[in-house]
């Protein structure tokens, strides 16, 4: 029980970003748009989080199945992206026939039912899960506010847009609560693993992210690669303070 509490409160947090992100999306049609600057800081932590946390405990836990784990999420990430379009990451979209918004829809719904299991690692690991928390709290919003701008782009009613976005918000949760089942009867090195898929998976999206928003032209976009450094500022600040 100990272990399940901390991270289903996180889990309840995260629906709530993406409530916010689904009501922000409904009232303004230019809403992504603003909410793109934010995401380099993001991409910044994920990338931190990533080299400087997730990995090294990974290795610590895992020894020689850490690699194996970070290409593991890596490559389970790139599979998701085909459903989803790069949703998870702010990809820019056209208009969409109501089936393309459904495998999207799904697409969407097991990243963030994938992305939410180690948050079941609260207690075992509160500094990285609580940095880990940060960086999947912080593409919530705008991951809830794009869906509803892509589902509306389908066609699709508004009280099914937003029982899809009920649906992606109780997804943190599931996963949480799913992989908490599992993850009290596991060894550390299984956990080590589990850290490792997650730190291939941020890693993933941490790229995209990065070519997306802070590149235009082979050229970096200033004001938003000073978001970024902040993002990486955030996770070196706290890997000083807990190692």
């Amino acid at each position: 029980m100990s272990t399940s509490l901390p991270g289903i409160s996180l889990g309840f947090v995260l629906a709530l970003a993406v409530l916010l992100g689904g009501w922000l999306g409904d009232r303004w049609a230019r809403s992504a748009e603003r909410l793109q600057g934010w995401l380099p800081y993001s991409a910044g932590l994920l990338l931190g989080l990533g080299f400087l946390h997730l990995i090294p405990e990974a290795v610590a836990a895992a020894r020689g199945w850490a690699g194996v784990a970070l290409l593991l999420g890596f490559g389970l990430q790139l599979l998701l992206d085909q459903m989803t379009g790069g949703l998870e990451h702010a990809h820019p979209y056209g208009s969409l026939s109501p089936l393309e918004g459904m495998g999207v829809l799904v697409g969407v719904c097991l990243h963030s039912f994938i992305e939410a299991w180690p948050l079941a690692l609260a207690a075992a690991y509160p500094q990285t899960i609580g940095l880990l928390f940060l960086a999947i709290l912080a593409h919530k919003t705008p991951m809830g506010l794009m869906l509803v701008h892509l589902l509306r782009s389908a066609n699709w009613a508004s009280r099914r847009i937003w029982t899809a976005i009920s649906l992606l918000a109780s997804m943190p949760l599931l996963g949480i609560a799913a992989a908490t089942l599992v993850v009290q009867e596991l060894p550390p090195a299984a956990l080590g693993v589990l850290l490792g898929v997650s730190a291939g998976i941020f890693l993933y999206l941490a790229v995209f992210l990065l070519m997306e928003n802070l590149v235009r032209g082979h050229r970096l976009i200033r004001t938003r690669f000073m978001v970024f450094l902040a993002g990486i500022g955030t996770a070196a600040v706290t890997a000083l303070l807990t190692h």
